[in-house]
């Protein structure tokens, strides 16, 4: 196999122009970062001698849109006029408590350290990863504990959003298994829980809102109304920008295996084989729909059956954060030279190429492991029919960066 640096081909593909891309492997290097963190400062009025707190958001399309965050902006600065709060917006749709805990390095903690924190990821842990309860807390457990890694003095809620599915499971009077399992994780840090979706469920059975005026995952107005109530509701109980925070000792993790070392690989640390770009894919040419941000920046990408790439790294699990649609290839994947094993990348969205993070080990003894990669044709009966893999990010739980704390 023909190798060159992931470091060379970066340049390589910054000089035939397009997004601006860096050998650092910093923010926004080849990947183009979530709307609204690349300039979290816009809204900080500056004003003199006013103290300043930071307030971050975490989460899916539901964090990302015009819903219940801005709502919880406004409601911190009528309360606190005299608090000049920088908000940090990192809502990425589609995205789930597992690529939150590997984007959250980049996309959060290195625009700024905060001393709110405000994470959701039930609804797509459910809907769109279909995790288990066990991996539901990997990821979660992951965002977490990183934060307060971070900023052992931060609030931190955990926010449980609904969809039609955990509604009706509230009606009938029991917990959603994402909702337990971030609960769970709420539950062991000290975190504020703010239960939107058991607020919705009251109310219905009051005679208030249902889930019709609710309208649906992505809220009415009137239902990004009662979510930022609950947040807002929530935060009040473990934060007070007036007052001094303290820091608080961690307890032991939930899971070991959590990925609150998450973080992304930089570009020096990947080996590409021949057959791989780092550009932005001809995405008008590629059938299917797109969610339009992942179309916006270069990738990782291949359509060659065959090609290689290699990365090590230290910790204990590896994973791509792709997007995968109906010409999508597979993958064979070598961990730490073992047998090459199949596995499958199509999402199985119809004809969306679907983000997620696609783990390839998460079960690894903490200490340095080597990963290989290579193209393979989709096998049959799956609906795709192609050898396409484009990845945005390599991502690994290695504790190179989650061991800084605040001073």
């Amino acid at each position: 196999m023909t190798v060159k640096s992931f470091a060379s081909a970066v340049l390589a593909a910054a000089a035939l122009g397009g997004t601006a891309l860096a050998e650092s492997g910093g923010p926004g290097t080849y990947f183009v970062p979530p709307k609204g963190t690349a300039n979290v400062t816009a809204d900080a009025a500056a004003r003199v001698g006013a103290a300043r707190k930071t307030v971050a958001f975490l989460g899916g399309s539901i964090t990302e849109m015009n819903g219940f965050r801005p709502r919880v902006m406004k409601a911190l600065r009528a309360k606190y006029p005299q608090i000049d709060f920088i908000e940090i917006a990192a809502g990425l749709s589609s995205t789930c408590s597992d690529a939150g805990a590997f984007r959250l390095e980049e996309d959060v903690l290195s625009k700024g350290v905060p001393d709110l924190f405000i994470v959701e990821a039930a609804v797509n842990d459910d809907q769109d990863g279909h995790f288990t309860p066990e991996h539901s807390v990997r990821g979660m457990e992951g965002v977490v504990r990183h934060v307060l890694m971070r900023n052992p003095a931060c609030a931190v809620v955990v926010a449980l959003m609904v969809n039609h599915g955990q509604y009706r499971t509230l009606m009938n009077g029991a917990t959603p298994a994402h909702y337990a399992a971030h609960a769970k994780v709420a539950k062991h840090y000290g975190a504020a829980l703010a239960d939107v979706g058991s607020a919705l469920a009251a109310s219905a059975k009051a005679g208030g809102m249902s889930w019709k005026e609710y309208r649906d995952c992505h809220p009415s107005p009137a239902g990004c109304d009662l979510g930022a109530k609950v947040v807002v509701d929530a935060a009040a109980r473990v934060f007070d920008p007036l007052g001094d925070a303290k820091a608080r000792p961690l307890p032991p993790p939930l899971d070991v295996k959590s990925y609150f070392n998450g973080r992304f690989l930089s570009p020096n640390e990947v080996k590409l084989g021949e057959g791989w770009r780092v550009s932005r894919p001809d995405w008008k040419s590629v059938p299917g729909n797109k969610r339009a941000y992942f179309t916006q920046g270069p990738a990782i990408w291949s359509e060659r059956a065959g090609s290689e790439l290699e990365f090590a790294f230290n910790g204990t699990a590896a994973a791509l954060f792709l997007t995968a649609g109906p010409d999508a290839g597979d993958i064979e994947v070598s961990v730490d030279g073992g047998p090459f094993k199949k596995e499958a990348l199509w999402a199985k969205y119809g004809s969306l190429h679907y983000p997620y993070v696609h783990i390839l080990a998460d079960d690894l003894s903490d200490g340095t492991h080597n990963v290989r990669l290579r193209v393979v044709p989709a096998g049959r009966g799956r609906g795709s029919t192609g050898t396409a893999v484009r990845i945005h990010r390599i991502c690994v739980n290695s504790g190179a960066l989650a061991s800084k704390t605040r001073r």
